[in-house]
């Protein structure tokens, strides 16, 4: 199984969120790339994803600006 790890560090902020992914799942034929994502980036927020080849780090970019 490939797994991605995704890191925040938060500033204090009562704002709403500026990114927000919820239950997202994404295949390319068969392969599962994403399986039920949640993600919300407050603002001031810096976000690391780290992972494998293949665990869907591009995908979530991808998603997030429509290019997939």
């Amino acid at each position: 199984m490939t797994r991605a790890l995704v890191m925040a560090d938060s500033g204090m902020t009562s704002a709403p969120h500026v990114v927000e992914l919820r239950d997202v799942t994404m295949r390319f034929g068969d392969k599962r790339v994403l399986n039920d994502v949640s993600l919300a980036i407050d603002p001031q927020e810096r976000l690391v994803i780290i992972g494998q080849s293949g665990a869907g780090k591009t995908t979530i970019w991808c998603i997030k600006i429509r290019r997939c």
